[in-house]
């Protein structure tokens, strides 16, 4: 049995690395093959007679603890300068933008098509308002360093704002006095935590030698984390707070002190420090999301109730999300607009919000359809934005063709707008109607951008290219969602 044990665990993590790598070659997140991997894998077990009963309580650990490294891990990348106040700003202003108008609207969604009172119907949102960072962050590595760094600032602050929202709720039991309370001085509280834990850990850094250092580091982060989440704090901003000023001594320099502390040596230590978050990261996480996969009933995500949630929310998702970039006037919106996935943070407080035993009638297949559907997004766009690349300047080109995937990321993102008034379909009498208006709106954006990044001449050839492109995505979705079918 240990032996059995070490070997799944080994083959494991060398199938997440070339996942992992595939990924990165193509500009697809892994999330959807582990978890997808996860579900597979419960079907051969179930039908082998073997069930492991301690994945249910382990999944929310191992969730927490990857939460913590990929938000330490994102915090580690990112510099803080004047000339990046600007791309702060915005993306602060998208997290919390994003959050509110989400939060808003599926609340009203869950008052009125689950009938729950309003302090439950808010408590059910707010898992669903939030931006994953564990997959946003990995699926923002194609994009150019701003896009990156705006995905990895944004989400971050989304996943804070959404856990500090989450708990003052939570503890507030529908009061909206106690709830402002709690969320202005837990956020108080957190961010003078932060900068004294993140003081300790500069100072730490610099002093340690020997060839154990990172680890306690690592761990005393942990426990931080567990007594900030015990008094109800947003932990994250320990977490994010500690990444960044690390990265950025210069912040921390201004008084003698401390500028003093600065040591040689430094540079180097910090990225082996980086170097072992990283590695740290990747297992946790890898871990996590097959566990997740196996975890998962998918008797519950066939329910027809759970499926119709899910779409809703879905469309919700995009339509506020590119709304509130065209607000911004985001740049690179067109890209960034797929980039919304609902992942391990909305699990982890669904799953305590599903503790008080007040969601006992929300339908908890939605949940792991909201994930598997946002993610899917990303690979969707990008693997329809390849096979465009690839059959239009390899297979069909004009003798004016030129353009790359960057290129055809960003037309296909725009063209893809239209079908944000698929929101209107969530009312029944106008679905059918309003679904058929939003399908032909994006294949016609979707032929002229085509046309006009491959520079043709000949929107029949546009047309042609679109066509075969669609007819290879559509065989590999079908086999992206053979596992899940072969498990219900």
């Amino acid at each position: 049995m240990t032996n059995t044990a070490i070997l799944a665990a080994s083959a494991l993590l060398v199938f997440a690395y070339l996942v992992d790598a595939v990924g990165k070659r193509f500009r697809l997140p892994s999330v959807v093959l582990l978890i997808l991997t996860g579900m597979a894998l419960r079907h051969v077990l179930d039908g082998a007679g073997l069930h492991l009963r301690w994945v249910e309580p382990m999944v929310p650990i191992i969730g927490t603890l990857g939460l913590i490294l990929i938000v330490l891990e994102g915090a580690l990348d990112l510099e803080v300068t004047r000339e990046r106040r600007q791309l702060i700003a915005m993306s602060s202003a998208a997290a919390l933008g994003g959050f509110v108008a989400a939060l808003a609207i599926f609340a009203a969604l869950f008052r009125i098509a689950l009938d729950f009172d309003l302090p439950v119907a808010v408590l059910a949102a707010i898992p669903f308002a939030v931006i994953s960072s564990a997959v946003a962050i990995p699926s923002a590595d194609g994009l150019s360093d701003d896009a990156r760094e705006f995905v990895t600032y944004e989400s971050s602050l989304s996943d804070i704002i959404g856990v500090l929202v989450f708990y003052a709720w939570l503890d507030a039991d529908g009061s909206v006095f106690l709830f402002a309370r709690d969320l202005v001085g837990g956020g108080v509280l957190s961010l003078v935590a932060a900068t004294i834990a993140a003081l300790a850990l500069f100072y730490l850094v610099n002093k340690l030698e020997g060839h154990v250092r990172f680890l306690p580091l690592l761990a005393g982060l942990v426990l931080l984390y567990a007594l900030g989440k015990e008094v109800h704090l947003s932990p994250l901003i320990l977490v994010l707070g500690c990444g960044l000023l690390l990265n950025n001594p210069h912040l921390l320099e201004r008084t003698t002190y401390l500028k003093k502390l600065h040591t040689e040596g430094y540079d180097q230590t910090l990225a082996e420090f980086k170097g072992l978050v990283a590695e740290l990261t990747f297992a946790v996480k890898s871990f996590f999301f097959v566990l997740l996969g196996y975890w998962t009933e998918t008797s519950h995500m066939a329910e027809p109730g759970a499926w119709v949630l899910a779409a809703a929310i879905v469309v919700t998702i995009y339509a506020s999300r590119f709304a509130i970039l065209a607000l911004l006037a985001q740049p690179e919106r067109g890209r960034l607009a797929w980039i919304a996935p609902r992942g391990l943070i909305t699990v982890l407080l669904f799953i305590t919000a599903a503790l008080t035993g007040k969601l006992d009638t929300f339908p908890f297949g939605t949940v792991m359809l909201v994930v598997l559907a946002t993610a899917a997004a990303l690979v969707g766009w990008v693997v329809w934005a390849f096979l465009i690349y690839v059959v239009g300047t390899k297979l069909l080109p004009e003798p004016t063709t030129k353009s790359d995937l960057g290129e055809i990321l960003r037309v296909l993102g725009f063209a893809s707008a239209p079908g944000i008034i698929r929101a209107v379909g969530i009312i029944q009498s106008l679905s059918g109607i309003v679904m058929l208006i939003a399908a032909v709106w994006m294949i016609a954006a979707m032929v002229v951008a085509v046309r006009q990044a491959l520079d043709y001449q000949s929107t029949g050839r546009a047309v042609a290219v679109c066509l075969l492109g669609f007819a290879v995505q559509f065989v590999i979705s079908i086999l992206l969602l053979a596992p899940m079918v072969a498990a219900s």
